[in-house]
């Protein structure tokens, strides 16, 4: 009887150990290459520019948007955050976040900046699909400023983080 018992909790023991494993999760750690087709491209005034540099276009858990992708030194890098709660529709970076362009050592912005409060450029992020574990895939615009009246305009901006 007593084997009988020792046998039933270790069971138990086991099912709880393994439900509480959520394989995705799991696939994502440990196989980044599952996550193929991540890109960003835009023209920057008018120039074609795609990301050589490792791409990120996530939702976080708490649904704040996340975009990241660039160039190493001197850039392009773009960045992008919409707080929560974002997922599937349009998001203007005044009122939702921000839009960051590093180009040459210097930054560009669409949104409030956080040091003074005031508002530079403008611009959208629009989201077309975000799949199963959060990833995004859609488009944006912006035209963006540096806080000292010199603007860059962000067309055509597509980004897939899958």
């Amino acid at each position: 009887m007593n084997k009988m018992k020792l046998f039933f909790v270790f069971t138990l023991g086991l099912i709880f150990a393994l439900s509480g494993c959520n394989s995705t999760e799991d696939k994502i750690i440990e196989d980044p290459d599952t996550l193929t087709g991540e890109k960003i491209s835009a023209k920057i005034d008018g120039v074609a520019w795609t990301s050589t540099e490792a791409v990120a276009a996530y939702l976080s858990s708490d649904k704040t948007l996340n975009l990241a992708g660039g160039n190493l030194n001197p850039g392009p890098n773009i960045s992008v955050q919409i707080r929560k709660p974002a997922g599937l529709g349009t998001f203007n970076f005044i009122e939702h976040g921000t839009f960051t362009l590093t180009l040459n050592n210097k930054l560009y912005l669409a949104g409030v900046n956080v040091f003074n409060g005031k508002e530079l450029g403008s611009g959208k992020i629009t989201v077309t699909e975000v799949n199963n574990i959060g990833l995004i895939r859609g488009t944006f615009e912006a035209i963006v400023d540096d806080g000292q009246g010199n603007k860059k305009i962000i067309s055509e901006g597509k980004f897939s983080g899958f």
